[in-house]
């Protein structure tokens, strides 16, 4: 009986401190227990949201963010919470893992910050060996974070304009610089709980706030045509062996940028391997003397003066004094004498064009390139644009005006250039340039109902405009160009045969930095134009630096222009203007070259031989190497061909090569590649 007591007075002394300390901690305040709680339930967060994507004008992914592991350190946790051979167990298997140093580890394990980062965005190798590892299983010291990481699926395409982002997703150049407040996530420091199961349960509204990603961002660029423009730049690049080039292609009535191409690129993704030359923006950064391809707006002023368009101007016979100075003609057999206004802009005529800036004036040239903005930047929203240089000063020596006629004596940018004849093509009106057409972000109403919708932020309408020239002018000026293309100008091979191209050529010297002359070895070839004339919808601009197999632009820019300006406008299905021949259906977004249908009006006579059908309903082509894209095309549309093959266009010039041959049996619904060379 008296154990029974002692065993009752004994649970009963238990149950009491048991209660009574119930009652302490769930009433009275522990200090040591809050700690505790708050380390194991509460946790700081820093949201690392995802930066805003970027698309073409189609919605082509041109930018987006992968989500990374990164790994990371408490050193306070990680000193209370292991032992030391429990820490050199961890920076020997964290060494082998990453590549780095036992003593590098423990390093960043002694640390006196409370994080620190050991190894950002891991690939999917490390993290899983660091799992496998289980380095993992030491507590709060040690543990993953998740990151977004930048990434270029198209690698060089567009790189120039893309730009690139550091290790902390910062923007460092092209977009990525310019529009970083509105790329760039919002990145806050909020207080957070943790369910039984570690899942964290913000405490209010700002938890959604703080998740919020960086605005996207809509491209005036066109995926397809940039590919094209840089495809072409590299050929052209390769063929003349040339140091550099640029091609820009623009929306004629918006300005809207379509294309910038530069030659050497670079790719985003590791900008590090690359070296700064090959990084830069020439469209907007390098400055050249424009040579002929000023000649045009020279012309025009002067039509504005009041001179006729049918002016005759006396070219010398090839040889023009000015004080002590002589002016030729590029090549010493050309010894012109009247030569109308056209024709001194189709047969490129320094001297017809010297004699026009004299004409003109110091006055009337300073108030043209006051018009034209040389020596001011375009505006467009691109880091680095430079302004080009001219100086009104120069022009009191009567040889400092006939230079400007043919485009030496001052510096201008391509896009500068290439904005000017924009002008030209939209009837005399100037259009400030720009990369983006609009900015989306996601609505945050649309993430209660399970489904992420975009809103429309800030539209970007055409910032600025002005005249350079009347509507007359500007078409009297574009007309006169149409002829450079022609039989006997100097671009015969910018001329497409389903678009009428109005453009000028411009060979212009470079200066030697060690003389400070004019180099005659050295050139800056280029080509401006627009198509298709005389409404024209799209100007492109070619420009390669040094070409060293032949100079001329006619020779070395004109024909990469033709390819460029082909791709383009069948991006944008610009119907031809030959009645003859229609819109030829072009759906391939990367590369512009796969042909879904061609409607042709038929000509049998262009056929040459039969289709060949046998009774498994197989056909078999005419052979049709020699002839042009055209002719091709119309051969087999002569045949009702549409429905039964799909044809694919490689190139330009003369039919080389037929795959399948003609030889070969082919099924419905075959696809044939006709591959085209000059």
């Amino acid at each position: 009986m008296r154990r029974i007591r002692i065993l009752q007075i004994f649970f009963l002394v238990f149950a009491v401190i048991i209660v009574g300390r119930s009652v302490q901690i769930q009433i009275f305040k522990d200090q040591r227990l809050e700690k505790l709680a708050n380390r194991q339930f509460n946790s700081n967060v820093v949201s690392l949201s995802q930066r805003g994507l970027i698309y073409d004008r189609n919605g082509e992914g041109l930018a987006i963010s992968l989500k990374v592991k990164s790994l990371f350190f408490r050193p306070e946790i990680l000193k209370k919470e292991t032992t030391k051979s429990e820490r050199y167990r961890i920076a020997s298997n964290l060494a082998q893992v990453l590549g780095a140093s036992i003593p590098s580890i423990l390093n960043k394990m002694n640390s006196d910050k409370g994080f620190v980062w050991v190894k950002r965005q891991l690939t999917d190798k490390e993290e899983s060996r660091i799992e496998s590892r289980g380095v993992l299983n030491f507590g709060d010291g040690v543990g993953l974070a998740q990151e977004s990481k930048r990434f270029y699926p198209n690698k060089e395409l567009a790189s120039h304009v893309l730009g690139s982002v550091g290790i902390d997703g910062q923007g460092l150049e092209g977009l990525e610089l310019f529009y970083e407040q509105i790329l760039s996530p919002r990145k806050v420091k909020i207080d957070s709980n943790k369910d039984a199961r570690g899942r964290r349960i913000f405490r209010d509204e700002l938890g959604l706030q703080a998740l919020e990603d960086g605005q996207t961002l809509i491209l005036t660029i066109d995926k397809a045509v940039q590919y094209e423009a840089e495809k072409n730049l590299k050929l052209a690049i390769e063929e003349f062996n040339a140091k550099a080039g640029t091609v820009i292609v623009a929306e004629v009535e918006s300005g809207e940028i379509l294309a910038m191409a530069n030659y050497p690129t670079f790719n985003p993704n590791e900008p590090s391997h690359f070296q700064a030359d090959h990084k830069r923006n020439r469209a907007i950064t390098d400055t050249y003397e424009p040579g002929s391809t000023f000649k045009p707006f020279i012309i025009g002023m002067s039509l504005e003066k009041g001179r006729p368009a049918n002016s005759q101007i006396y070219c010398e016979h090839g040889l023009f004094k000015v004080g002590d100075r002589k002016i030729s003609e590029a090549e010493t057999h050309e010894k012109y004498e009247w030569l109308s206004y056209s024709d001194i802009l189709k047969f490129s005529s320094n001297i017809g064009a010297a004699k026009v800036a004299l004409d003109l004036g110091a006055e009337k040239i300073t108030t043209l390139m006051d018009r034209l903005g040389m020596g001011s930047r375009t505006g467009i929203d691109l880091p680095g644009e430079v302004s080009g240089s001219f100086s009104a000063k120069e022009l009191r020596a009567p040889i400092r005006i006939a230079n400007i006629g043919f485009g030496h004596g001052f510096t201008v940018t391509p896009l500068q250039m290439l904005t000017n004849y924009l002008a030209l093509a939209n009837k005399g009106k100037w259009i400030q340039p720009k990369m983006v057409k609009a900015i989306v972000s996601e609505d945050p109403d649309s993430l209660e109902k399970g489904a992420i919708r975009w809103k429309l932020g800030h539209k970007f309408e055409t910032v600025k405009t002005k005249n350079f020239f009347s509507e007359k002018i500007a078409h009297q000026v574009s007309q006169m160009l149409e002829t450079v293309t022609q039989e006997k100008g100097t671009a015969t091979a910018a001329q497409l045969p389903e678009w009428p191209v109005a453009g000028k050529t411009g060979t212009a010297q470079k200066v030697d930095p060690e003389t400070k002359k004019y180099s005659h070895t050295k050139y800056m070839s280029s080509f401006i134009g627009f198509a298709p004339n005389p409404n024209p919808k799209l100007v492109a601009l070619v420009i390669l630096d040094e070409p060293q197999k032949k100079y001329y632009a006619g020779e070395t820019s004109a024909p990469a222009f033709r390819e460029v300006m082909r791709s383009s406008l069948l991006r944008l299905k610009v119907p031809p203007i030959d009645s003859h021949v229609h819109m030829l259906q072009v759906a391939n977004r990367n590369a512009i070259h796969k042909l879904d249908h061609a409607e042709l009006n038929p000509d049998p006579k262009q056929a040459l031989g039969k289709v060949e059908h046998d009774e498994k309903n197989q056909l078999k082509l005419p052979d049709l190497k020699g002839l042009t894209i055209r002719e091709a095309l119309k051969s087999l549309a002569a045949e009702n061909l549409e429905s039964k093959i799909q044809v694919e266009v490689v190139g330009s010039g003369f039919l080389k090569e037929q795959v399948p041959s003609s030889d070969q049996w082919l099924q419905a619904g075959s696809k044939v590649r006709l591959i085209f060379s000059r």
